[in-house]
């Protein structure tokens, strides 16, 4: 059995906080995003690309947005290593390869901020945030997509999270795994509420079983690749992961 690991995305980077290694911070309150303008699926993505990409910029904790970038980075390169979606793969297998590349010459690994949008088409391509796929899937009764929960997600991100206020700058070996769940295990209470409306944007209709692509057409939000089958399945509900209901 294969999966299709891009499952893991977009989780929050609470999920990196599997270690408890310190004390959790006291819950900061996210801003007020009630009016917050809606964003349609048309321009979803290129959105969230442009609004991920400025606050990974602004963030000025390199540990906080190495954690963010892995968090993102090693499900995308699992799903390489098994080809899934296939038209996913092959679309992007050049680019993807430039992209790693350039994070390798970085000491430590880290996302150049020139190569953020890049990676983030990519992880929103795996997603299949694509405009064209999103309104594919709403047109063919798969989803529902709420505007305005969009433009609140798309708020959120720009606000940054209270981790990105500590200065601190990523040496050599120093920066590791560690480090970052350590600071996600701290600021987990906080992330989870802060991308709180990013789980409201879609709500899949498609029961257990039934073919899917993408996650966020099924209504347990977990879509699931077997081999030599042509499509995905939706699995058994797994909530939680943000742009997924």
């Amino acid at each position: 059995m294969r999966r299709l690991v891009i499952a893991a995305l977009l989780t929050g980077v609470a999920a990196v906080g599997a270690c408890q290694c310190e004390s959790p911070t006291a819950q900061v309150t996210p801003p007020n995003v009630d009016d917050a303008p809606p964003v349609e699926a048309a321009e979803f993505q290129s959105r969230l690309v442009d609004t991920a990409c400025s606050s990974y910029r602004e963030c000025d904790n390199d540990v906080f947005r190495g954690g963010v970038f892995h968090l993102f980075y090693l499900p995308v390169q699992m799903s390489f290593d098994d080809e899934l979606p296939m038209d996913v793969v092959d679309e992007s297998r050049a680019l993807y390869d430039e992209v790693v590349a350039d994070v390798e010459a970085q000491s430590p690994p880290m996302l150049p901020d020139d190569r953020c949008p890049d990676f983030a088409g990519l992880v929103t391509g795996f997603l299949g945030l694509d405009a064209g796929d999103v309104e594919q899937a709403i047109d063919d009764g798969k989803v529902d997509y709420d505007a305005d929960a969009a433009g609140a997600c798309i708020a959120r991100i720009e606000a940054l999270p209270s981790p990105c206020e500590s200065d601190s700058r990523a040496v050599g070996d120093e920066f590791n795994m560690q480090q970052y769940r350590a600071v996600a295990s701290r600021h987990e209470s906080e992330i989870e509420s802060h991308y709180e409306p990013c789980r409201q944007i879609f709500s899949g209709h498609l029961d257990e079983e039934q073919s899917c692509t993408y996650i966020y057409e099924c209504a347990g939000g977990h879509c699931e690749w077997y081999e030599d089958d042509d499509t995905g399945r939706c699995g058994p509900e797994r909530r939680g992961s943000w742009l997924v209901p």
